[in-house]
């Protein structure tokens, strides 16, 4: 926080904001044995790091409650998760089920004079969240408590700029939630489509791993389609080290860079031309798909010809599809509820699932005819080009409001009341 508050602004802390800041009961005034079918709900970290006050399902007695109401939640109050996943804020909206926190919660009750909804976007805020990890030596990991919050500090505008500032930063997070429930629902539209094109309209029938499909479909392993020499593993960390990694080059596909079944550059590492010339036989070609060869194993991401020459990365596995089979519509198979339970029952591994092209080999698939697979894929590709473009445009909207809150919220930048 710079050294210079903006001018008009107070410097103060949440104690001085506050009417009240106060730290959910102790553990043994409330346990799960309390609990009852039906009453006054009991809030904790569950709504908070949702972000959605509705969920949960623990109550207490109206006895218990009376008995407990000095923690009582009421609208316009801030509720801050204080336990492991710490700092983590929720504001009580007007419409809430009458209740308490619970010991892992730290409730925030506001002056007449402050926006709510302002303080909270300032909470959230890396302005306070560096003062907290820093009361924790730098942690990621810990406990909170109200007297930590107590002493924040904290800048503030006039009442009228913050009501302001928390109006422009909840649009744009309207506008996040808008897009999301729009693909929410694209999502579930092409997931209705993709059970009822797979399963196939009319003729005969037969049983498979993937439920009721055409009878002139064939069941076979992805191995037996497309043929072990087009399953590789990309190259091992002696292979290609991370000092090798360049900001200008080509760009290098890692498990964290594939996101809707497609590739995403925002941070992708690079290298040299030369150096990619050293690692042909793990250049990727349009119709390609990569998986995740560790931890979350049923991610992959179709090769399209934007990506042609970049290199499969560390970490993942590449399926040449060499026109055996649609990429799209092998996509679509990858997605499947049985694919993914199969992939992770046979994965191996303890404390993190890993893939190996054996198993990627072994893995069963459904064929139908290459004319019916196109027809599948056109069918579902534009749904997939909207959904990626919506969570791109997400992506995006979130980076903006990272930066306008950075700056409304130190005052670098004003606004017009």
């Amino acid at each position: 926080m710079s050294n210079q508050c903006p001018n008009g602004w107070n410097s103060t802390t949440l104690l001085d904001v506050s009417e009240k800041v106060k730290a959910g009961p102790f553990g043994s005034a409330i346990t799960k044995s309390m609990y009852v079918a039906d009453g006054f709900k009991v809030y904790g970290q569950e709504q908070v790091i949702a972000g959605d006050i509705s969920i949960g399902s623990y109550f207490i007695s109206e006895e218990k409650f009376e008995e407990l109401s000095s923690f009582s939640v009421q609208e316009g109050d801030i509720l801050m998760s204080c336990v492991g996943t710490f700092g983590k804020t929720l504001l009580v909206p007007e419409k809430h089920k009458q209740g308490i926190i619970n010991p892992r919660l730290i409730l925030v009750r506001l002056k007449d004079d402050f926006c709510p909804l302002f303080v909270q976007y300032l909470l959230s805020s890396s302005l306070v969240q560096d003062q907290l990890l820093s009361c924790l030596g730098g942690g990621t990991m810990g406990v909170i408590n109200a007297t930590m919050l107590k002493r924040l500090s904290l800048r503030t505008p006039p009442l009228p700029e913050q009501k302001k500032i928390a109006e422009i930063l909840s649009g744009i997070d309207n506008l996040v939630r808008s897009l999301t429930e729009h693909n929410q629902k694209l999502e579930a539209t092409k997931t209705a489509l993709s059970k009822e094109l797979i399963s196939g309209h009319s003729g005969h029938r037969k049983e498979s791993p993937y439920g009721q499909i055409p009878e002139h479909w064939i069941e076979s392993t992805l191995g037996g389609i497309i043929g072990m020499a087009n399953l590789q593993t990309g190259p091992f960390g002696s292979q290609l080290h991370a000092h090798e990694y360049t900001t200008e080059g080509i760009p290098v596909v890692m498990p964290q860079d594939m996101r809707k079944c497609g590739v995403v550059t925002d941070k992708i590492a690079r290298i040299t031309p030369d150096r990619a010339q050293t690692l042909e036989k793990h250049k990727v070609s349009p119709g390609d798909i990569l998986f995740s060869r560790r931890g979350d194993i049923g991610r992959h991401a179709i090769i399209s010809t934007n990506e042609s020459g970049w290199i499969c990365g560390t970490g993942c596995l590449r399926a040449r599809t060499d026109g055996a089979i649609n990429p799209i519509f092998l996509s679509e198979l990858l997605r499947h509820k049985y694919a993914l339970e199969w992939l992770n029952a046979n994965a191996v591994g303890q404390t993190m699932l890993n893939l190996n092209t054996g198993i990627l080999a072994d893995l069963p698939v459904v064929v139908p005819p290459a004319d019916e697979q196109e027809k599948i894929a056109n069918s579902l590709s534009s749904i997939n080009e909207q959904t990626r473009k919506i969570a791109n445009k997400i992506w995006h909207t979130q980076n903006l409001k990272a930066a306008v809150a950075s700056d409304l919220l130190s005052g670098r930048k004003r606004v017009s009341v």
